[in-house]
This record gives C-alpha cells, structure tokens and sequence, in this order.
C-alpha cells in the first residue's frame, strides 16, 4: 500500500497501520486501521479493508510418458504414471488430465495437459508430452497372379492383384513390391517380394508369384515401294522399305520380306508378301504389297540409265547417263531418240541415234542438218573440243538448250533422220552440202539447185542429154539450144515429157531444134510451142511437112492445102484444131465429097438445115438434133407413132424428149436411154420421175439413182412417203421431217431398232426426238445430238437427264454441262447423291446438305482433304460442320465463316475454340469474342495458359488463377509491370500475391487489397508489413490496421515532430479517436474530444498555453479501447 495523498500543514512524522503480515487463514477481508501522526504528534486515522487473496497456484510436479496400443489399436494413460508429487500450501489438490485414451490417431507426440486444483480455486496447468506408440507389424495374406503385356510391352502389378486380406491393428499404411512394373525382359515367372508398412513403419516382409505373358501380335502396316535400277539394271531392296509401321510390344523377332533383289526383268509392279514374329511367337501377316520396279533416267531423255551406261561416249567428262547430249552434236538425246525407252538407230549402223553423229548415214552430218554451228566439220557443235555445260550439252547449242530439229520438206521426219530431206525424191546423199546454184541452200534442202525453175523432183537425177550431169543440175536437159528456164515444165504436146526435155515439145513433127523460138505467125507463141505456126486453124501436126498443091510451101504453112479456092480455116470446121471429117473416113471434110457418110450423098442431103442446126443435112449426122446419130437410130419406129426414130424426137413416147435421153444406156440393160422406160434402173418410171433434177446436181431424175443427193439411193428409198408431207422420200431431203437431212442422218440404225436414221424420229433411242437435239453436236465429240447417247459429255445420259431444263438458263439438261447452275459441271459433280435427299448431285443446289448453296461453296478444296467444298461437311478442316458455321461472316474479312479458320478473328483458330460455348451467352466460341465473358477479348487473352491448370486464357475465367475473377481484374496493369491485373500474381506489386490479399477492402477505400497498397489504411504500406503476424492475433500485418504515438514531441515551430500525430489514425478501425493529456499530478492538461485530427501542438485545452517541458500522461481512446503511455514534451 502507497500513501499518495495524505498531507500535514506542518509536516508528518509517522504513519502506522495495525496488521502487515497475512497467511492462509485470513484469506477473505481483514479491517486494518491506518494511523498518521505530526510532528506536533496530532494523530488521525481510518480503517480500511484488506481482502486478502490467494493467487498462488499449486506447485506442480510431472514428467513426459508413453504408452502402447495394443492389438485392437488402443491404449489408456494413468494419472498417477505423470504425477510426480503435485502440492499447494493452503491444502490439498484436484488433478485432472485432458485426455487419458488413445487410439491409431493418436500415434506420435501428444500434449496433454495436466491440471492441478486448490482449495480457494487457483489453478496450475502444465503441458506433459505423451508418446504414443504401435509396434505391432502388419499380418500379410498373399496369392499368386497372372499379368499380361498391354500394347506398349508393359504390365503393372496392383496391391489388389496379390492381396488375399492382409491387415493390422492400425491399418497397413503401405504395400511396397520389390516390381511393379514389367516388361518383356520378365515374361514367365517372377519373384515379388512384398512389404506391408502400418503407419509406424512396423514392417513384415514376404513374396509372392508373378507369372508374366505376352499374347499380342506384332503390328505390322506395309506400303506400296517404288525402286529403280543402277545403271547396270539391278536393283536391291531393304525389308524396310515396304514397312509402313511395324512394331511389337516386345520387339519383332524375324521380319520376312518375299523378293529383295530386282533386275530389269522386274520392271513395273511386282507381289511381294511380308509377314513378322515377334519373340513370343505370335505371328501376323502375310500381307501383299506392290514393288514398282522404274528404270532410272537420270538426265531425263527418256532412256534408261542401264541402257545408256556409265561410259563417256563423247569424252566430255559427263557420263553417258546423265550427259543429255551424249555425242556432242548439240541435238539433246531425248529429242534423237524420240523420247523412247529403247534406244533407236534409224540408219541401223549399230549406234543409236543419239550416238551417231549422223543418224540417217546420208554423208550430212546432224549438226548440218539442224544448222548447227560447226566450224571445222567433225560433225561436233563447235570447234576443236566442245565447252559442255552440267548436263553435257555443249554451250554453243543456244546457249546449252540444244538445237531445234528442222524439217525441211515438213514430212514429220527432222532433216537429220530424212534421207531425202528436200523431198524432191533425190537423196541426200547424191545431193550432197554442194550449192550448184549459189544461193545458200546445200542442194540437199534445195528444191531447185540449178535455179532454172523446175524443181528437182521434177528433174531428178536423169540425164536427159547424156552430157554427165543430172538434170536436176544442167540447164539445158535437153541440149535443144533453148535453155530449161525458158522451156519451164510446160508439157506443150501433153507427152509426158517437159519442154525443157522434150526434142519436139509441140508434137508437130518439127524438132525444136529445127523451128527455135521462131514466131512465124507473130502471135507470141515460138514456132516450137505453136501448134499452128500459120495460124490457119489447123494444126501443124495435122498438116504436116507435105507440099499438097506443090506451091513450095508446106501444107502446116500453106492456107489453102487443096488450091481449091475455099480457105482450109473455113473446111477445117468450127474446130480447125481437128479439121471436120464428118464421116471419118480418114479424110477431112474440104477432101471429102460424101462428108456425113450417112449413106446419103452430100448432092442430096445438100446444104438444107432440116434441123435448123445450122450445119447442112450433108454434114448433119443427127437430122432431127436429137443428139442421136441418124445412122444410130435407122428407120425404126419404136413407138409406132408412124415417125422413124432417126426423125422422131420421142421414140418410146415416155414424155422425155430423145434429145434429153440420149444414146447413153445409163443402167446398162442393153437399151439406149431414148428407148429405156426406166433409164437409170431404180424402180421408178421416166415418166414418174420425169426430167425434173430434183437435187439440182445436172442430172435428171429419170438418171439419177440419188435424186434428192441425199447419200440414200432412189431404189431404197422408193416411192414411199414417211412423213406423209406429199413427196415421196426418194426426193424428200428430210423423210422423217425431223429437222435433220437424210443425207447427215443416212442409213446407218444408230440404236439397233430396225429403222435407219433417216427414218427414225429418235435415232439414239435416248427419249428425246431427234427434231429436239438436232444436227448440233454440243460436246464437239464429232457426233451430233441426235445420235449422241451423252450429248454434253458430262457422263450423264440423255436419257437420265432429259430435257428438262432445271436451272431455267434455256439449256436443256442434256445439253447443259451445269444443269442445276450451280457452278460445278455435272461432269464432276455425277449422279451420286452424297447428302441422301433424293436429289443428284448434278440437280442438287446443295449437293452435301450443308445449307450452303454449292455455287457458293464452288469445286475448290479448302483444306485439302481432296474433297472439293460442295462435298465437304467441313470445308475448312477446322472440325465445325459448314452446317453450323454457314455463310456467315463474323469478323468481316471477307471470307465466310464456313472457309475461315478463325471466324471471330481473334487469333484463335476456330479448331481450338470449337463450338463449345464457354460463357453460355448463346454465341459459340469460334465466334465469341470474349468466350468466357470476362470482359477481356479472346484476341489478348489468347491461348496461353498462364496459371498452367489445362484452360487457356480465353476461355479461363481466372487466367492466373489468383482466386479473382478476370472479369474483376481486367487489363488494368495497376502495378505499371508491363503485366496486366489479369495476368498478374501481384497486381499491386506489393510483394503480397492477390490470392493471399483477395477482393477483399479492408479499409473500405473502394479499392480491393490486391489492388491496395495500404488495404488496412494504417499508413504503413503492405510491402513493409507483408504477411507475418507480429502480435499473433492471426491477422497478418498488412490487413491488421496498427497505430503509433511518438514518445516526445518537440514543439518549438521548426516543423519536424512540432504536433502530436498518430500514424494510422485513418484506419477505419480507429473510430471516434480521442487523444487525453495528464501532467504528472493526475490532472488533465487536454483533451481532443471525439475525433482528434493529429493536431496537438502541446498546448494546454484550458489555457491555449504552451505546457511546460517534461513528462506527460497520455491516454489515446478508440472505439471502445484505452490504450495509455508516457509523453515528453521536449520545447
């Protein structure tokens, strides 16, 4: 006890209190009484109330123990086996125990505690370490098992395969076997060993059988192996090279492949058979596969390697196999050798064409012949040894590319293969590189080496006039004087010989030689082309050399031959080329006195012109000008009209003028046409077809057998009408009136029905006339519709197509190479009906079903599956059905979400977002620009897996997995890291990741802790709190608001410490703050009220005044705490 306040005016010389010392026994309240005496010995006092307490806990004395479960897992502690001896000195002790039984969950360390009770209630506690214990092994019950190999050659041994009720009294904690996994190196019986382990690693050890087996066969997929030859014609194969995948779980023991080693003789595709055994014996296979055997080409001159050979024909350092141009001629070897697989040799001189500098052995070597560049004639390109390229090919064939073959007379056949390359029928061979006429042409391409006009073919090699050099080379062939270039290859006389060979070249009897070029008439013509150098109407060669009259002039010069006053020319007749000899008795008319020998002399017949004619009956021979002669037709009157058939000008009376007739006996049945009643044989009357030329091709049709020129003859035809249009068919173009003539449909029966075309309304038999098709052929396959069975060869008939014509485009479906117009030609689309709706695919808008119209989808393959996208579900490969993905277009790039593979745009490809509609807001996620609703599009978010839980960010609704939503976070970086919140672990950078800080606002600013800098606002930033919990409330430092009061201010105004501040006063959790200052006598020097703004400035509430330096009470109240310190005011 302190006396603090008792005070004397004179001072106090004692103080006394009756009773100081207290035991067990005055326990409860004692009344003492307190004396206070002066120095004057005036005395005062009082009684006050001692309660005396006992506070003094009992004196406890323990140890640590352990007990034992027993088999049942259970174990009791006794009290007295930690009681030491426990006391307290007011009498005795209640103990108790906190836990006394103990099970397999107890094993291990304990705290227990151990309380002790007195007599007036005080309480000793102490904390006793028990150790809990079990050493009691496991009991283990085994049996054998039996694995087998899975497909990776392993097997795994389970507890369960071996465990036949093994146990323990606290639970078998583990079972370790010595193998648990197998493979093919264990297959048969194996030893396990087993050990069980409870929990406090009691162990019992055993083992146990383990039979391993392995029944899987080898997996064997072949394929298909193409191999080429060497250039010795052998090839030799690896097993391997037909095995696609082989693989056993426990390896292949033998693989067997049926043919490995190949020769020419194996050209083209070879069975070969493959079969495999692995080491457990079983067995797969056989299978077949092809070998295609190729005969390399290494330069690609279409002659096999091994034909070719490894030589250096032409020593230019390229072998021959891979030299293009193997003899150096500049000619590449492909184009010598006609691009064939065998080797030729045209001149058959035993080297193959593309060897042989000469291939046609006409003397010319090739190089010539293709106007290559060779200037020292060794029949190589170019001079001394040529400057070959990599393929062998000398650079001076154009550059390397090979001369051009050129053939000269355009046969097929290239100069250098063409034993008479000019085709003027003399070889190359005798016409040699000689250039007789100078112009630049070798004679062997020059059609005409002397230049004298007259080709050589013409001439040829014959030596006409016998002076050594052939004709085709000598200008004057027949040394007439006259040269070739003038005599030209006019035959004048028409006696198969030339001018410019012929000695007589008019035929009249005179030799060139002798008449020259002369021209005695003066008509332009030289006497030895002029057949009538007198110009006097009859020709030299009738005339003659003879002198008739004897007036020294030779009749073919003499105009009046006879001397008898009438000029030859007029005797001579209208065609004095072939002077009238009406009766051809030899002499002409102006020597003959009897000039018609019509048994009628001239005397009598005389100058009269029965026929008008203009030529007198004496040399009239047909006097009725019926065309037939009058010695022809005698006196007979075939008709009996009472006329003679010579005067007569219808002898059989059938209505056709003899004149018309003839003599001719045109069907040859022994009757001339003037007496015939059916001329030309064909079945049908003169008088029916009369002299009408139906088809206007100058032939009546009483002589024509195709009187309608229609290909069909009249006696097939008949007199039938098919059409029934009133003319008979033999003069009916169109007999079926079909539209198309008889003469294109003729008689052929293209559909085997037994009428001909020309007769049959559908010629084809394909549904649709003849008269719909027409002559038109619309596939241009040289076959017109009307007998074409697939008229716009799309390989759909007529007769399924018809004519319907389902687009509307005005084509018929037959006709129509896109019947439904839909882009895609039926030729390609087919009958089929992929999408099963009854409809083809050549008619079906939309062939696969897909909703899309093909003409949209079109023949292009997206994705390249070789499923055009008319026929593809998916066209864009990306696994969503066009069906689904339509048309539309999502993100605007122009292509249609069906064809693109990132419809939304967002850099996602729609095979990753599918149609799985993460936020469930109705829109896929291909399309959805925020799959998962989070507020941040999918195109930042991406596919990365920040927090690595198997979701990407775009569809993550917790992309780092701090426990706050994206939608929450956002792409605000708060901590400016360059990482957004939604990525970001510590959003504020606050050394404090989100998930420990939350969404939480601890101090109600507005502002979630992750994002807070100061979440409980105690102006002590999170970074320097961070997460310990200093006063072990169990709040960490950062969310539990912490206030400080400086010891001592100094306020003397120089600004530093000058007022009392609290650090953390905005704290929410210090509400109502209120700040009370007491000097060192109690009494209070100020008080802030409700409220304090951290703004004391050490003065006095009552005074204003500034309080004296020195120490101060400080009592700072919040909420519903006091909390109390010293302050020193420092002035």
């Amino acid at each position: 006890m302190s006396d603090s306040v008792s005070s004397d005016n004179c001072g106090i010389a004692s103080l006394s209190i009756s009773k100081t010392t207290f035991n067990c026994s005055n326990i409860g309240y004692n009344t003492v009484k307190f004396k206070i005496v002066d120095v004057n010995s005036n005395s005062d006092s009082i009684n006050f109330i001692v309660n005396v307490i006992d506070t003094t806990r009992p004196k406890i004395t323990t140890r640590n123990f352990t007990v034992y479960l027993d088999a049942s897992g259970l174990a009791n502690l006794s009290i007295d086996s930690v009681d030491l001896g426990s006391t307290d000195a007011c009498g005795s002790v209640t103990r108790t125990l906190s836990k006394a039984s103990f099970n397999c969950l107890n094993k291990g360390l304990n705290t227990v505690t151990y309380s002790a009770k007195d007599v007036n209630g005080n309480i000793a506690t102490k904390s006793l370490k028990i150790t809990v214990l079990d050493t009691i092994r496991p009991t283990l019950s085994l049996k054998v098992a039996t694995l087998y190999l899975d497909k990776f050659g392993s097997a795994k041994l389970n507890k369960m395969d071996i465990d036949n009720g093994s146990y323990d009294n606290c639970n078998i904690d583990s079972m370790k076997l010595s193998d648990t996994l197998f493979n093919c190196n264990q297959i048969g019986v194996n030893v396990v060993t087993v050990k069980a382990y409870d929990p406090s690693m009691n162990i019992s050890t055993t083992t146990v059988k383990v039979t391993v087996l392995d029944t899987i066969k080898p997996v064997l997929q072949v394929k298909n192996h193409t191999i080429y030859l060497d250039t010795t014609g052998n090839a030799k194969m690896s097993k391997y090279a037909v095995i696609a995948l082989l693989f056993d779980n426990c390896g292949i023991d033998t693989l067997d492949v049926s043919k490995l080693d190949y020769t020419i003789a194996d050209t083209g595709v070879n069975k070969v058979i493959v079969w495999a055994r692995d080491k457990s014996g079983n067995l797969i296979g056989p299978d077949t596969v092809e070998v295609t055997v190729i005969a390399r080409d290494f330069d690609g001159d279409g002659i096999p390697d091994y034909i070719e050979g490894s030589k250096d024909t032409d020593g230019d350092g390229v072998f021959d196999f891979a030299d293009m141009d193997s003899d150096n001629d500049g000619l590449l070897d492909f184009t010598e050798n006609e691009i064939a697989i065998l080797a030729k040799d045209y001149d058959g001189d035993g080297a193959p064409n593309y060897k042989d500098l000469d291939s046609d052995n006409d003397g010319i070597a090739d190089i010539y012949e293709v106007d290559g560049s060779d200037p020292d004639n060794d029949g190589i390109a170019g001079t001394g040894t040529p400057v070959v390229n990599a393929q062998g090919v000398p650079t001076v064939a154009n550059g390397g590319s090979g001369y051009g073959e050129i053939d000269t007379d355009g046969d097929g056949s290239p100069d250098y293969k063409d034993l008479d390359a000019d085709a003027d029928g003399i070889s190359d061979k005798t016409e040699g590189i000689v250039d007789t006429d100078v112009d630049g042409v070798g004679n062997w391409r020059d059609t005409d080496s002397d230049a004298d006009g007259i080709s050589d073919k013409t001439e040829g090699i014959v030596d006409t006039d016998g002076d050594g050099k052939g004709d085709y080379i000598d200008t004057d062939s027949d040394n007439d004087g006259i040269t070739d270039k003038i005599e030209g290859t006019v035959d004048t006389d028409g006696d198969g010989k030339g001018d410019w060979r012929d000695l007589d070249s008019d035929n009249d009897g005179i030799t060139d030689k002798i008449e020259g070029t002369v021209d005695t008439d003066g008509d332009g013509s030289g006497d030895w082309r002029d057949l009538d150098a007198d110009n006097d109407g009859i020709p030299d060669s009738v005339e003659g050399t003879l002198d008739t009259d004897g007036d020294g002039k030779g009749n073919w010069r003499d105009l009046d031959s006879d001397n008898d006053g009438i000029q030859d020319d007029f005797e001579a007749g209208s065609a004095p080329a072939t002077p009238v000899d009406t009766d051809g008795d030899g002499k002409p008319d102006y020597l003959d006195l009897d000039s018609d020998a019509d048994g009628i002399s001239d005397t009598i017949e005389d100058v009269v012109d029965t026929d008008g004619d203009g030529v007198s009956d004496f040399r009239d021979t047909d006097s009725d000008a019926d065309g037939i002669l009058d010695i022809l037709e005698g006196t007979v009157d075939t008709d009996g009209d009472g006329t003679g058939d010579w005067r007569d000008l219808d002898s059989d009376n059938d209505g056709i003028s003899d004149k018309i007739e003839g003599s001719n006996d045109a069907d040859g049945d022994g009757l001339g046409n003037w007496r015939d009643l059916d001329s030309d044989g064909d079945g049908i009357s003169d008088q029916t077809e009369g002299t009408v030329d139906t088809d206007g091709d100058g032939i009546s049709d009483f002589l024509d057998t195709d009187s309608d020129n229609d290909g069909i003859l009249d006696s097939i035809e008949g007199t039938v009408d098919t059409d029934s249009d009133g003319t008979g068919d033999w003069r009916d173009l169109d007999s079926d009136n079909d539209g198309i003539s008889d003469k294109i449909e003729g008689t052929t029966d293209t559909d085997g029905d037994g009428i001909g075309n020309w007769r049959d309304l559908d010629s084809d038999n394909d549904g649709i006339s003849d008269q719909t098709e027409g002559i038109v052929d619309t596939d241009g396959d040289g076959k017109g519709d009307w007998i074409d069975i697939d008229s716009d060869g799309d390989n759909i008939l007529d007769s399924i197509e018809g004519t319907t014509d389902t687009d509307g485009d005005g084509i018929g479906n037959w006709r129509d190479t896109d019947s439904d117009g839909d882009g895609i030609l039926d030729s390609l689309e087919g009958t089929n009906d992929f999408d099963g709706d009854g409809i083809g695919n050549w008619l079906d808008l939309d062939s696969d079903g897909d909703g899309i119209l093909d003409k949209t989808e079109g023949s292009a393959d997206a994705d390249g599956d070789s499923q055009g996208n008319w026929l593809d579900l998916d066209s864009d490969g990306d696994g969503i059905s066009d069906k689904i993905e339509g048309t539309v277009d999502t993100d605007g790039d122009g292509i249609s979400d069906y064809l693109d593979l990132d419809s939304d745009g967002d850099g996602i490809l729609d095979s990753v977002e599918g149609t799985v509609d993460t936020d469930g807001d109705g829109t896929g996620d291909w399309r959805d620009l925020d799959s998962d609703g989070d507020g941040i599009s999918d195109k930042i978010e991406g596919t990365t897996d920040t927090d690595g839980d198997g979701t990407g960010n775009w569809r993550d609704l917790d992309s780092d997995g701090d426990g706050i939503s994206d939608k929450i976070e956002g792409t605000t970086d708060t901590d400016s890291d360059g990482t957004a919140d939604y990525l970001d672990l510590d959003s504020d950078g606050d050394g404090i990741d989100d998930k420990t800080e939350g969404t939480v606002d601890t101090d109600g600013d507005g502002i979630g802790n992750w994002r807070d800098l100061d979440s409980d606002d105690d102006e002590l930033l999170d970074s320097q709190e961070g997460t310990k919990d200093i006063d072990n409330d169990k709040v960490a430092d950062y969310i539990d608001p912490d206030f400080f009061i400086a010891e001592g201010i100094s306020p003397n105004g120089d600004g530093i410490n000058d007022q009392l501040y609290v650090r953390g006063l905005k704290s929410k959790v210090f509400s109502k703050p209120q700040i009370i200052i007491f000097n060192r006598w109690g009494l209070e020097v100020f008080n802030s009220g409700i409220g304090y703004k951290n703004d004391w400035d050490g003065k006095a509430t009552q005074t204003g005044q500034a309080l004296p330096e020195g120490v101060y009470y400080l009592i700072f109240k919040y909420a519903d705490r006091t909390v109390s310190q010293n302050l020193y005011i420092k002035n």
